[in-house]
Protein backbone atom coordinates (compact mmCIF):
# COMPACT_ATOMS: atom_id res chain seq x y z
CA UNK A 1 0.00 0.00 0.00
CA UNK A 2 1.43 3.44 -0.87
CA UNK A 3 0.81 6.05 1.49
CA UNK A 4 0.48 9.70 0.52
CA UNK A 5 1.54 12.28 2.82
CA UNK A 6 -1.71 14.76 2.46
CA UNK A 7 -5.18 15.00 1.59
CA UNK A 8 -4.47 17.25 -0.93
CA UNK A 9 -2.23 14.95 -2.77
CA UNK A 10 -4.65 12.14 -3.47
CA UNK A 11 -8.37 13.96 -4.26
CA UNK A 12 -8.56 14.08 -7.81
CA UNK A 13 -10.11 17.72 -9.54
CA UNK A 14 -13.58 16.20 -9.49
CA UNK A 15 -13.85 14.83 -6.13
CA UNK A 16 -11.48 18.22 -4.58
CA UNK A 17 -13.54 20.49 -2.80
CA UNK A 18 -13.16 24.24 -2.48
CA UNK A 19 -13.18 24.09 1.01
CA UNK A 20 -15.66 21.57 3.42
CA UNK A 21 -18.08 23.55 4.84
CA UNK A 22 -18.14 21.92 8.50
CA UNK A 23 -20.28 22.97 11.69
CA UNK A 24 -18.14 21.85 14.75
CA UNK A 25 -19.81 20.66 17.89
CA UNK A 26 -17.83 20.59 20.94
CA UNK A 27 -17.86 22.23 24.52
CA UNK A 28 -15.65 24.86 25.38
CA UNK A 29 -12.40 23.34 26.10
CA UNK A 30 -8.85 23.02 25.22
CA UNK A 31 -9.08 20.74 22.26
CA UNK A 32 -11.87 22.62 21.42
CA UNK A 33 -10.01 26.16 21.03
CA UNK A 34 -6.71 23.90 19.94
CA UNK A 35 -9.21 23.12 16.61
CA UNK A 36 -10.91 26.55 16.06
CA UNK A 37 -7.55 27.92 16.11
CA UNK A 38 -6.52 25.40 13.89
CA UNK A 39 -9.44 25.74 11.24
CA UNK A 40 -10.78 29.01 11.92
CA UNK A 41 -13.43 28.65 8.78
CA UNK A 42 -15.17 25.75 10.59
CA UNK A 43 -18.63 26.96 12.54
CA UNK A 44 -18.29 26.42 15.56
CA UNK A 45 -21.51 26.23 17.67
CA UNK A 46 -20.24 25.52 20.94
CA UNK A 47 -21.53 22.32 22.91
CA UNK A 48 -24.42 23.18 24.94
CA UNK A 49 -28.29 23.85 24.52
CA UNK A 50 -27.70 26.52 22.33
CA UNK A 51 -25.56 23.70 19.94
CA UNK A 52 -28.99 22.26 19.31
CA UNK A 53 -30.43 25.25 18.91
CA UNK A 54 -28.14 26.55 15.87
CA UNK A 55 -27.47 23.13 14.39
CA UNK A 56 -30.94 23.06 12.77
CA UNK A 57 -29.87 26.17 10.96
CA UNK A 58 -26.63 24.49 9.73
CA UNK A 59 -28.16 21.98 7.39
CA UNK A 60 -26.80 23.48 4.36
CA UNK A 61 -23.67 22.93 5.49
CA UNK A 62 -21.32 19.66 4.29
CA UNK A 63 -20.48 18.14 7.52
CA UNK A 64 -21.50 18.00 11.58
CA UNK A 65 -18.48 17.71 13.51
CA UNK A 66 -19.00 16.25 17.05
CA UNK A 67 -16.22 16.54 19.58
CA UNK A 68 -18.35 14.62 22.88
CA UNK A 69 -17.28 16.30 26.04
CA UNK A 70 -16.13 13.49 28.80
CA UNK A 71 -18.57 11.94 30.93
CA UNK A 72 -16.42 13.79 34.34
CA UNK A 73 -12.78 14.97 33.46
CA UNK A 74 -10.60 13.62 33.62
CA UNK A 75 -12.88 10.38 32.88
CA UNK A 76 -11.99 9.01 29.51
CA UNK A 77 -15.66 8.14 29.05
CA UNK A 78 -17.93 10.61 26.67
CA UNK A 79 -21.07 11.96 28.20
CA UNK A 80 -23.53 9.56 26.23
CA UNK A 81 -26.72 11.72 27.28
CA UNK A 82 -25.60 14.66 25.77
CA UNK A 83 -24.32 13.24 22.53
CA UNK A 84 -27.64 11.48 22.18
CA UNK A 85 -29.05 15.20 22.36
CA UNK A 86 -27.07 16.48 19.66
CA UNK A 87 -27.52 13.34 17.52
CA UNK A 88 -31.26 13.57 17.79
CA UNK A 89 -30.63 17.06 16.43
CA UNK A 90 -28.85 15.94 13.64
CA UNK A 91 -31.60 13.56 13.03
CA UNK A 92 -34.34 16.06 12.59
CA UNK A 93 -32.57 18.65 10.85
CA UNK A 94 -31.50 15.80 7.78
CA UNK A 95 -27.78 16.32 8.21
CA UNK A 96 -26.22 14.47 5.44
CA UNK A 97 -23.04 13.51 6.80
CA UNK A 98 -21.48 13.46 10.54
CA UNK A 99 -17.99 13.16 11.80
CA UNK A 100 -17.95 12.16 15.31
CA UNK A 101 -14.46 12.09 17.26
CA UNK A 102 -14.51 8.69 19.55
CA UNK A 103 -11.13 7.31 21.05
CA UNK A 104 -8.96 3.78 20.28
CA UNK A 105 -9.69 3.63 24.38
CA UNK A 106 -12.57 2.06 22.23
CA UNK A 107 -10.38 -1.34 22.22
CA UNK A 108 -9.88 -1.25 25.86
CA UNK A 109 -6.48 -2.13 27.48
CA UNK A 110 -5.75 -5.56 28.27
CA UNK A 111 -3.39 -7.99 28.13
CA UNK A 112 -4.98 -9.35 25.12
CA UNK A 113 -4.17 -6.06 22.96
CA UNK A 114 -2.85 -7.26 19.97
CA UNK A 115 -1.01 -4.10 19.35
CA UNK A 116 -1.72 -2.11 15.88
CA UNK A 117 -5.07 -3.36 16.07
CA UNK A 118 -7.13 -2.63 12.84
CA UNK A 119 -10.29 -1.56 12.74
CA UNK A 120 -11.69 -5.13 11.40
CA UNK A 121 -10.79 -6.44 14.43
CA UNK A 122 -13.56 -7.74 17.07
CA UNK A 123 -13.32 -5.39 19.67
CA UNK A 124 -14.01 -7.61 23.22
CA UNK A 125 -13.96 -5.08 26.18
CA UNK A 126 -15.18 -7.11 28.65
CA UNK A 127 -15.64 -5.31 31.63
CA UNK A 128 -13.88 -2.26 30.92
CA UNK A 129 -16.57 0.54 30.83
CA UNK A 130 -14.31 3.09 29.24
CA UNK A 131 -14.58 1.15 25.78
CA UNK A 132 -18.06 0.11 26.15
CA UNK A 133 -18.92 3.64 26.35
CA UNK A 134 -17.08 4.40 23.11
CA UNK A 135 -18.78 2.13 21.75
CA UNK A 136 -22.19 2.82 22.65
CA UNK A 137 -21.02 6.74 21.72
CA UNK A 138 -20.10 5.08 18.29
CA UNK A 139 -23.39 3.17 17.96
CA UNK A 140 -25.56 6.42 18.83
CA UNK A 141 -23.43 8.45 16.16
CA UNK A 142 -24.55 5.71 13.79
CA UNK A 143 -28.63 6.53 14.04
CA UNK A 144 -28.13 10.04 13.28
CA UNK A 145 -27.23 9.87 9.56
CA UNK A 146 -27.38 7.99 6.14
CA UNK A 147 -23.31 8.82 6.30
CA UNK A 148 -21.70 8.71 9.70
CA UNK A 149 -17.45 8.45 9.62
CA UNK A 150 -16.40 7.67 12.86
CA UNK A 151 -12.79 8.96 13.49
CA UNK A 152 -10.70 7.07 16.75
CA UNK A 153 -7.99 9.25 17.43
CA UNK A 154 -5.03 8.43 19.39
CA UNK A 155 -4.89 10.15 22.86
CA UNK A 156 -4.47 14.11 21.97
CA UNK A 157 -2.38 16.09 24.62
CA UNK A 158 -4.09 19.23 24.73
CA UNK A 159 -1.88 21.73 27.25
CA UNK A 160 -4.23 22.56 30.02
CA UNK A 161 -6.35 19.76 29.23
CA UNK A 162 -8.70 17.60 31.82
CA UNK A 163 -8.57 14.44 29.92
CA UNK A 164 -6.68 11.91 31.93
CA UNK A 165 -3.89 11.33 29.73
CA UNK A 166 -3.32 15.48 29.20
CA UNK A 167 -3.53 15.60 33.08
CA UNK A 168 -0.81 12.42 33.33
CA UNK A 169 1.75 14.27 30.96
CA UNK A 170 1.35 17.26 33.77
CA UNK A 171 1.81 15.59 36.98
CA UNK A 172 4.81 15.27 38.73
CA UNK A 173 5.83 12.56 39.44
CA UNK A 174 3.89 10.17 37.80
CA UNK A 175 2.68 7.16 39.62
CA UNK A 176 3.80 4.43 36.86
CA UNK A 177 2.69 0.54 37.53
CA UNK A 178 6.14 -1.30 38.12
CA UNK A 179 7.23 -3.95 35.53
CA UNK A 180 4.53 -2.42 32.81
CA UNK A 181 6.71 0.41 30.24
CA UNK A 182 3.28 -0.09 27.58
CA UNK A 183 3.76 1.16 24.22
CA UNK A 184 1.22 3.69 23.46
CA UNK A 185 0.76 6.50 20.38
CA UNK A 186 -0.10 9.99 20.96
CA UNK A 187 -1.55 12.18 18.51
CA UNK A 188 -1.15 16.39 17.96
CA UNK A 189 -4.12 18.52 17.60
CA UNK A 190 -2.34 19.59 14.17
CA UNK A 191 -3.07 16.04 12.66
CA UNK A 192 -6.77 15.25 14.42
CA UNK A 193 -7.32 18.64 12.35
CA UNK A 194 -6.36 17.18 9.37
CA UNK A 195 -7.74 13.52 9.39
CA UNK A 196 -11.54 15.51 9.98
CA UNK A 197 -10.39 17.60 6.87
CA UNK A 198 -10.27 14.47 4.74
CA UNK A 199 -13.76 12.64 5.93
CA UNK A 200 -15.08 16.06 5.61
CA UNK A 201 -13.81 16.58 2.00
CA UNK A 202 -14.29 12.68 0.95
CA UNK A 203 -17.63 12.65 2.64
CA UNK A 204 -16.72 9.50 3.75
CA UNK A 205 -18.68 6.89 5.86
CA UNK A 206 -16.67 4.11 8.21
CA UNK A 207 -14.92 3.49 10.68
CA UNK A 208 -11.02 5.14 10.72
CA UNK A 209 -8.06 4.62 13.44
CA UNK A 210 -6.29 8.44 13.57
CA UNK A 211 -2.77 7.65 14.82
CA UNK A 212 0.67 8.69 14.73
CA UNK A 213 3.22 7.78 12.28
CA UNK A 214 5.41 6.40 15.33
CA UNK A 215 4.68 4.66 18.52
CA UNK A 216 6.44 5.20 21.59
CA UNK A 217 6.72 3.45 25.20
CA UNK A 218 4.84 5.40 28.11
CA UNK A 219 7.67 5.61 30.33
CA UNK A 220 10.25 7.21 27.08
CA UNK A 221 7.08 9.65 26.34
CA UNK A 222 7.33 10.92 30.10
CA UNK A 223 11.13 11.55 30.55
CA UNK A 224 10.70 12.98 26.87
CA UNK A 225 8.27 15.50 28.45
CA UNK A 226 10.36 16.17 31.24
CA UNK A 227 8.30 13.76 34.02
CA UNK A 228 9.40 11.56 36.25
CA UNK A 229 8.17 8.16 36.25
CA UNK A 230 7.71 6.72 39.82
CA UNK A 231 6.89 3.26 39.49
CA UNK A 232 4.49 1.29 42.14
CA UNK A 233 3.34 -2.13 42.45
CA UNK A 234 -0.73 -2.42 41.02
CA UNK A 235 -1.51 -3.22 44.71
CA UNK A 236 0.00 0.15 45.77
CA UNK A 237 -2.66 1.92 43.11
CA UNK A 238 -5.30 -0.46 44.10
CA UNK A 239 -5.07 0.71 47.88
CA UNK A 240 -4.53 4.19 46.82
CA UNK A 241 -7.77 3.77 45.35
CA UNK A 242 -9.51 2.46 47.35
CA UNK A 243 -8.49 4.97 50.33
CA UNK A 244 -9.91 7.77 48.23
CA UNK A 245 -6.60 8.72 45.88
CA UNK A 246 -9.14 8.27 42.48
CA UNK A 247 -7.86 11.71 41.44
CA UNK A 248 -4.13 10.55 42.54
CA UNK A 249 -4.18 7.31 40.91
CA UNK A 250 -7.30 7.38 38.74
CA UNK A 251 -9.74 5.00 38.36
CA UNK A 252 -9.35 1.31 37.72
CA UNK A 253 -9.82 1.99 33.71
CA UNK A 254 -7.59 4.62 34.06
CA UNK A 255 -4.83 2.74 35.53
CA UNK A 256 -5.15 -0.23 33.00
CA UNK A 257 -3.96 1.97 29.89
CA UNK A 258 -0.57 2.40 31.94
CA UNK A 259 -0.33 -1.40 31.98
CA UNK A 260 -1.34 -2.59 28.46
CA UNK A 261 -0.21 -1.70 24.99
CA UNK A 262 -2.21 0.88 23.14
CA UNK A 263 -1.61 1.16 19.41
CA UNK A 264 -3.60 0.68 16.48
CA UNK A 265 -3.10 0.71 12.63
CA UNK A 266 -3.68 3.41 10.19
CA UNK A 267 -3.45 1.58 6.98
CA UNK A 268 -7.26 2.23 6.29
CA UNK A 269 -7.44 5.53 7.15
CA UNK A 270 -4.15 6.24 5.05
CA UNK A 271 -5.67 4.32 1.87
CA UNK A 272 -9.39 5.69 2.30
CA UNK A 273 -8.90 8.94 3.57
CA UNK A 274 -5.75 9.92 2.21
CA UNK A 275 -4.66 10.58 5.62
CA UNK A 276 -1.13 9.86 7.46
CA UNK A 277 0.22 11.95 10.23
CA UNK A 278 2.56 14.13 9.62
CA UNK A 279 4.02 14.18 13.32
CA UNK A 280 5.26 10.89 15.61
CA UNK A 281 4.50 10.43 18.91
CA UNK A 282 7.12 11.83 20.43
CA UNK A 283 6.45 15.16 18.36
CA UNK A 284 2.95 15.40 20.26
CA UNK A 285 5.01 14.70 23.40
CA UNK A 286 7.54 17.97 22.42
CA UNK A 287 5.55 20.63 22.88
CA UNK A 288 5.25 19.66 26.49
CA UNK A 289 9.05 19.17 27.02
CA UNK A 290 10.43 20.84 30.05
CA UNK A 291 13.69 22.46 30.16
CA UNK A 292 16.64 20.12 30.24
CA UNK A 293 14.54 17.22 29.11
CA UNK A 294 15.57 15.40 25.70
CA UNK A 295 14.14 17.74 22.95
CA UNK A 296 15.35 15.59 19.74
CA UNK A 297 13.29 12.52 20.95
CA UNK A 298 15.39 10.86 17.72
CA UNK A 299 14.99 7.30 19.03
CA UNK A 300 12.89 5.07 17.27
CA UNK A 301 10.05 3.14 19.36
CA UNK A 302 8.47 -0.24 18.04
CA UNK A 303 5.22 -0.49 17.88
CA UNK A 304 5.27 -3.79 20.05
CA UNK A 305 7.84 -2.84 22.15
CA UNK A 306 10.88 -4.21 21.22
CA UNK A 307 14.11 -2.54 22.78
CA UNK A 308 17.27 -3.85 21.40
CA UNK A 309 19.21 -1.87 24.13
CA UNK A 310 17.15 -3.92 26.36
CA UNK A 311 17.91 -7.10 24.75
CA UNK A 312 21.90 -6.62 24.99
CA UNK A 313 21.42 -5.80 28.97
CA UNK A 314 19.70 -8.43 29.47
CA UNK A 315 22.37 -10.47 27.90
CA UNK A 316 25.32 -8.72 30.18
CA UNK A 317 22.60 -9.22 33.30
CA UNK A 318 20.56 -12.24 34.58
CA UNK A 319 19.33 -13.56 31.29
CA UNK A 320 23.01 -14.00 30.14
CA UNK A 321 24.28 -15.69 33.52
CA UNK A 322 21.40 -18.78 32.78
CA UNK A 323 22.16 -18.72 29.34
CA UNK A 324 26.02 -19.09 29.76
CA UNK A 325 26.29 -20.44 33.47
CA UNK A 326 23.43 -21.95 35.01
CA UNK A 327 21.78 -23.77 31.77
CA UNK A 328 24.69 -23.81 29.78
CA UNK A 329 22.75 -23.42 26.96
CA UNK A 330 24.32 -25.30 24.11
CA UNK A 331 23.15 -24.61 20.43
CA UNK A 332 23.94 -26.36 16.95
CA UNK A 333 22.33 -25.36 13.23
CA UNK A 334 22.50 -21.40 14.04
CA UNK A 335 23.53 -21.86 9.95
CA UNK A 336 19.88 -23.26 9.18
CA UNK A 337 18.66 -19.67 10.07
CA UNK A 338 18.46 -16.89 6.90
CA UNK A 339 20.72 -13.75 7.68
CA UNK A 340 18.20 -11.80 5.78
CA UNK A 341 14.44 -11.93 4.78
CA UNK A 342 11.66 -13.50 6.88
CA UNK A 343 11.45 -17.28 7.98
CA UNK A 344 9.06 -19.08 10.44
CA UNK A 345 11.06 -20.83 13.43
CA UNK A 346 8.92 -23.58 14.87
CA UNK A 347 9.59 -25.33 18.42
CA UNK A 348 8.79 -26.87 21.24
CA UNK A 349 7.79 -25.16 24.05
CA UNK A 350 8.02 -26.47 27.55
CA UNK A 351 8.52 -25.65 30.79
CA UNK A 352 5.04 -23.23 31.85
CA UNK A 353 7.31 -19.78 31.87
CA UNK A 354 8.49 -18.30 29.00
CA UNK A 355 12.18 -19.43 29.49
CA UNK A 356 12.66 -21.21 26.48
CA UNK A 357 11.64 -18.61 24.23
CA UNK A 358 14.39 -16.01 26.01
CA UNK A 359 16.96 -18.95 25.61
CA UNK A 360 16.23 -19.45 22.09
CA UNK A 361 16.20 -15.75 21.46
CA UNK A 362 19.88 -15.40 23.07
CA UNK A 363 21.39 -17.80 21.36
CA UNK A 364 19.97 -16.59 17.51
CA UNK A 365 20.96 -12.95 18.45
CA UNK A 366 24.09 -14.26 19.79
CA UNK A 367 24.61 -16.30 16.82
CA UNK A 368 23.15 -14.56 13.92
CA UNK A 369 22.29 -10.92 14.91
CA UNK A 370 18.82 -11.26 14.01
CA UNK A 371 16.44 -10.52 16.71
CA UNK A 372 13.24 -12.94 16.19
CA UNK A 373 10.05 -12.14 17.04
CA UNK A 374 7.89 -14.91 19.13
CA UNK A 375 4.09 -14.94 19.51
CA UNK A 376 3.18 -15.38 22.53
CA UNK A 377 -0.17 -16.32 24.84
CA UNK A 378 -1.36 -13.44 26.93
CA UNK A 379 -1.84 -15.25 29.61
CA UNK A 380 1.75 -16.43 29.44
CA UNK A 381 3.51 -12.94 28.72
CA UNK A 382 1.75 -10.54 29.21
CA UNK A 383 -0.58 -10.24 32.02
CA UNK A 384 1.87 -10.46 34.83
CA UNK A 385 4.36 -7.12 35.75
CA UNK A 386 8.25 -7.41 34.97
CA UNK A 387 6.96 -10.48 32.65
CA UNK A 388 5.47 -8.20 30.69
CA UNK A 389 8.00 -6.28 30.14
CA UNK A 390 10.52 -8.87 29.63
CA UNK A 391 8.36 -10.23 26.83
CA UNK A 392 7.74 -7.26 25.27
CA UNK A 393 10.71 -5.61 25.36
CA UNK A 394 12.47 -8.73 23.81
CA UNK A 395 10.48 -8.96 21.08
CA UNK A 396 7.36 -10.59 22.16
CA UNK A 397 3.99 -9.84 20.16
CA UNK A 398 0.47 -10.96 21.12
CA UNK A 399 -0.28 -13.97 19.07
CA UNK A 400 -2.78 -13.76 15.95
CA UNK A 401 -2.48 -14.13 12.01
CA UNK A 402 -2.53 -9.95 11.82
CA UNK A 403 0.42 -9.69 13.90
CA UNK A 404 2.24 -12.85 12.15
CA UNK A 405 1.29 -11.05 8.90
CA UNK A 406 3.03 -7.96 9.97
CA UNK A 407 6.47 -9.60 10.97
CA UNK A 408 6.73 -11.89 7.79
CA UNK A 409 5.88 -8.56 5.45
CA UNK A 410 8.68 -6.96 7.21
CA UNK A 411 11.12 -9.58 6.42
CA UNK A 412 11.65 -10.04 9.90
CA UNK A 413 11.79 -14.13 12.07
CA UNK A 414 8.83 -15.10 13.47
CA UNK A 415 8.88 -17.33 16.30
CA UNK A 416 5.97 -19.98 16.66
CA UNK A 417 5.13 -22.76 19.62
CA UNK A 418 2.34 -24.39 17.49
CA UNK A 419 1.30 -26.26 21.00
CA UNK A 420 0.21 -23.08 22.31
CA UNK A 421 -0.27 -22.74 25.90
CA UNK A 422 -1.20 -26.21 26.84
CA UNK A 423 2.43 -27.45 25.24
CA UNK A 424 4.00 -25.48 27.85
CA UNK A 425 2.10 -26.94 30.64
CA UNK A 426 2.69 -30.27 29.29
CA UNK A 427 3.24 -32.78 32.17
CA UNK A 428 6.43 -34.08 32.42
CA UNK A 429 6.11 -37.98 31.23
CA UNK A 430 4.91 -36.95 27.67
CA UNK A 431 7.64 -33.52 27.57
CA UNK A 432 9.25 -35.16 24.55
CA UNK A 433 6.55 -35.79 22.79
CA UNK A 434 4.22 -33.21 20.46
CA UNK A 435 1.32 -32.90 21.58
CA UNK A 436 -2.66 -32.98 20.22
CA UNK A 437 -3.23 -29.25 20.53
CA UNK A 438 -0.44 -28.38 18.00
CA UNK A 439 -2.00 -26.11 14.94
CA UNK A 440 -1.14 -25.97 11.90
CA UNK A 441 -1.31 -22.14 11.50
CA UNK A 442 2.84 -21.88 10.89
CA UNK A 443 2.73 -23.83 7.64
CA UNK A 444 -0.06 -21.28 6.69
CA UNK A 445 2.35 -18.51 7.44
CA UNK A 446 4.92 -19.65 6.04
CA UNK A 447 2.84 -20.65 2.69
CA UNK A 448 1.44 -17.09 2.25
CA UNK A 449 4.31 -15.12 2.77
CA UNK A 450 7.03 -17.31 0.74
CA UNK A 451 9.54 -18.27 3.28
CA UNK A 452 11.09 -21.37 5.03
CA UNK A 453 10.03 -23.12 7.75
CA UNK A 454 12.99 -23.53 10.26
CA UNK A 455 12.16 -26.32 12.84
CA UNK A 456 14.19 -26.41 16.38
CA UNK A 457 14.38 -28.23 19.11
CA UNK A 458 15.29 -28.27 22.94
CA UNK A 459 15.92 -30.40 25.76
CA UNK A 460 16.64 -29.16 29.16
CA UNK A 461 13.97 -26.91 29.57
CA UNK A 462 11.00 -29.23 30.56
CA UNK A 463 13.67 -29.81 33.42
CA UNK A 464 13.86 -26.80 35.05
CA UNK A 465 10.07 -26.65 36.32
CA UNK A 466 9.30 -30.66 35.51
CA UNK A 467 5.27 -30.73 35.87
CA UNK A 468 4.61 -33.66 38.08
CA UNK A 469 0.94 -32.78 38.91
CA UNK A 470 -1.77 -30.10 38.49
CA UNK A 471 -3.94 -28.50 40.39
CA UNK A 472 -7.13 -27.45 38.92
CA UNK A 473 -9.42 -24.09 40.31
CA UNK A 474 -11.73 -22.24 38.65
CA UNK A 475 -10.38 -19.05 39.87
CA UNK A 476 -6.73 -19.15 38.70
CA UNK A 477 -7.97 -19.91 35.40
CA UNK A 478 -10.24 -16.92 35.10
CA UNK A 479 -7.16 -15.09 36.69
CA UNK A 480 -3.85 -16.32 35.37
CA UNK A 481 -5.62 -17.90 31.82
CA UNK A 482 -3.60 -21.04 32.37
CA UNK A 483 -5.09 -24.66 31.88
CA UNK A 484 -4.03 -25.53 35.38
CA UNK A 485 -1.72 -24.83 38.31
CA UNK A 486 1.25 -27.25 37.97
CA UNK A 487 2.88 -28.88 40.90
CA UNK A 488 6.63 -28.52 40.06
CA UNK A 489 9.53 -27.43 41.96
CA UNK A 490 9.34 -24.13 43.48
CA UNK A 491 12.98 -22.64 41.61
CA UNK A 492 14.41 -23.66 38.46
CA UNK A 493 16.65 -26.03 38.23
CA UNK A 494 20.01 -25.50 36.76
CA UNK A 495 19.46 -28.63 34.01
CA UNK A 496 22.30 -28.37 30.84
CA UNK A 497 20.63 -27.32 27.54
CA UNK A 498 20.60 -28.33 24.01
CA UNK A 499 19.23 -26.53 21.36
CA UNK A 500 19.28 -27.99 17.56
CA UNK A 501 18.27 -25.58 14.61
CA UNK A 502 17.26 -28.32 11.85
CA UNK A 503 17.79 -28.27 8.43
CA UNK A 504 15.23 -25.78 6.92
CA UNK A 505 11.84 -27.32 4.90
CA UNK A 506 11.50 -24.59 1.76
CA UNK A 507 8.21 -24.44 1.35
CA UNK A 508 8.62 -21.13 -0.98
CA UNK A 509 10.42 -23.82 -4.09
CA UNK A 510 8.06 -26.30 -3.45
CA UNK A 511 4.41 -24.69 -3.06
CA UNK A 512 2.58 -21.50 -4.39
CA UNK A 513 1.94 -18.80 -1.93
CA UNK A 514 -1.81 -20.11 -3.15
CA UNK A 515 -1.43 -23.85 -1.25
CA UNK A 516 -1.64 -21.36 2.24
CA UNK A 517 -5.94 -22.15 1.20
CA UNK A 518 -5.09 -25.58 0.59
CA UNK A 519 -5.57 -28.07 3.91
CA UNK A 520 -4.08 -31.21 2.74
CA UNK A 521 -1.09 -29.28 1.71
CA UNK A 522 -0.89 -27.41 4.84
CA UNK A 523 -1.26 -30.97 6.69
CA UNK A 524 1.29 -33.01 4.93
CA UNK A 525 3.64 -30.03 5.67
CA UNK A 526 3.28 -30.07 9.29
CA UNK A 527 3.11 -33.98 9.20
CA UNK A 528 6.85 -33.56 8.12
CA UNK A 529 7.96 -30.97 10.49
CA UNK A 530 6.52 -32.65 13.26
CA UNK A 531 8.37 -35.96 12.26
CA UNK A 532 11.85 -34.05 11.51
CA UNK A 533 11.65 -32.56 14.97
CA UNK A 534 10.57 -35.61 17.01
CA UNK A 535 13.25 -37.20 15.45
CA UNK A 536 15.78 -35.06 16.81
CA UNK A 537 14.37 -34.84 19.83
CA UNK A 538 14.95 -39.00 20.18
CA UNK A 539 18.30 -38.35 18.92
CA UNK A 540 19.47 -35.39 21.59
CA UNK A 541 18.13 -37.93 23.99
CA UNK A 542 19.47 -40.53 23.17
CA UNK A 543 23.33 -38.79 23.01
CA UNK A 544 22.48 -37.08 26.67
CA UNK A 545 24.31 -38.79 29.09
CA UNK A 546 23.17 -36.49 31.75
CA UNK A 547 20.21 -34.10 32.86
CA UNK A 548 22.40 -32.00 34.44
CA UNK A 549 26.37 -31.88 32.80
CA UNK A 550 28.23 -32.69 29.32
CA UNK A 551 27.83 -31.63 26.15
CA UNK A 552 26.42 -33.88 23.71
CA UNK A 553 28.32 -33.32 20.47
CA UNK A 554 32.39 -32.54 20.33
CA UNK A 555 32.95 -29.24 19.90
CA UNK A 556 29.30 -28.21 21.56
CA UNK A 557 28.89 -24.41 20.80
CA UNK A 558 27.39 -22.59 24.12
CA UNK A 559 26.52 -19.22 21.87
CA UNK A 560 28.21 -17.35 24.48
CA UNK A 561 30.25 -15.02 22.29
CA UNK A 562 30.04 -11.08 23.02
CA UNK A 563 26.49 -9.03 21.80
CA UNK A 564 26.83 -8.41 18.34
CA UNK A 565 27.77 -4.62 17.62
CA UNK A 566 24.07 -3.16 15.93
CA UNK A 567 21.98 -5.86 16.32
CA UNK A 568 20.23 -6.23 12.87
CA UNK A 569 16.92 -6.25 12.07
Amino acid sequence: MTLVADTADVLTPARRRATARVAFVAPEGPLARELVMLRPSWEHAGGGEGALRDLQLRDTCDSVLYVPRPQKPPDLSPDLGAAERIFESCARAGVRHVIVVSSVAAYGASPHHAGLVSEQRTVGPGDQPVARSWLAFEALARAAASTVAVLRPAPVLVRGGSDFFSQLFAAQPVLAVAGHDPTLQLLGPSDLARAIDAAAERQVAGLFNIVPTSPISLHAALRLAGRRPLPMPWSFHKVGRALGGAARFGTADHAQFLRYHLTASGEKAAGELGFVAHHSSADAVRPRCQPGSDPAGAHTYDPFGLDREYIERSWRGVMGFLHRRYWRVESSGLEHIPRQGGAVLVGMHRGFMPFDGVMTLHSVVQGTGRVPRFLIHPGVGMRFPFLFNLMSKLGGVIACQENANRILESGELLGVYPEGIRGAFTMYTRAHRIGPSWRNDCVAFALRHGVPIVPFVTIGSAEIFPIVGRIDWRWWKRFTEWPFIPVTTPFPLPSKWHTAFLEPVHVEHEYGREAADDPRAIRAISTRVKRQMEEAVTDLRRRRRSLFFGSIREGGSSASQRVPSGLSK
